[in-house]
């Protein structure tokens, strides 16, 4: 985790030093959600030509109950938080309708209770990686935008139920890695 770390900010604090001479610098500030049950809030700076793009949290919580119709009632309480942080670099295609397209490294955990009839388990998924950024961001007015995005991935992922461990590589393209974004530009 270090070393990814430490990676990610060499590559940014590079490609700062490179594109240093744009003066125009852009800030976005957005409330963004994947599967319309995660949400959280991305912040975006940069300039024209190249933008940091840091997901500072994006919190689950979730308590569900589900009845099988046999009295098996299964009752579930989760939580989980998520932190992405990469490069994007638009494409304006007019004044009001850009491309994006870049890299993400993200790091993923949630915890699950879950409760079946008197037996209680306990589930724990931890997930990194990295993936692909492509979408589009279409100005609403000159400070308000709505961005629509793709982040298929390659994930390392953890998956504990008790004390049971189970660990692998997972590429992931569903409705968790496509996500909308309303920023306020400042």
């Amino acid at each position: 985790m270090k070393k990814l770390s430490a990676l990610l900010f060499i590559v940014i604090g590079l490609t700062n030093l490179v594109f240093s001479q744009d003066v125009t610098r852009i800030r976005e500030l957005g409330i963004y959600t994947s599967d319309f049950d995660d949400f959280g809030i991305r912040f975006k700076t940069g300039t024209n030509d190249l933008m940091y793009r840091f997901s500072i949290a994006s919190l689950n919580l979730s308590n569900a109950e589900y009845d099988f119709g046999s009295g098996n009632i299964k009752d579930e309480d989760e939580f989980g938080i998520s932190l992405a942080g990469g490069i994007e670099i638009p494409v304006s295609m007019n004044d009001r309708f850009d491309l994006f397209y870049g890299g993400e490294i993200s790091f993923q955990h949630s915890n699950s209770d879950i409760v079946n009839e008197e037996e209680v388990s306990q589930l724990k998924f931890t997930s990194i990686g990295a993936g692909a950024v492509l979408g589009f961001s279409y100005y609403l007015s000159p400070k308000v935008k709505l961005s629509a995005e793709v982040v298929p991935g390659l994930n390392f992922v953890t998956v504990k139920e008790d004390d049971v461990e189970v660990n692998g590589w997972k590429f992931q393209i569903d409705s968790q890695t496509a996500g909308i974004t309303l920023s306020f530009c400042f």
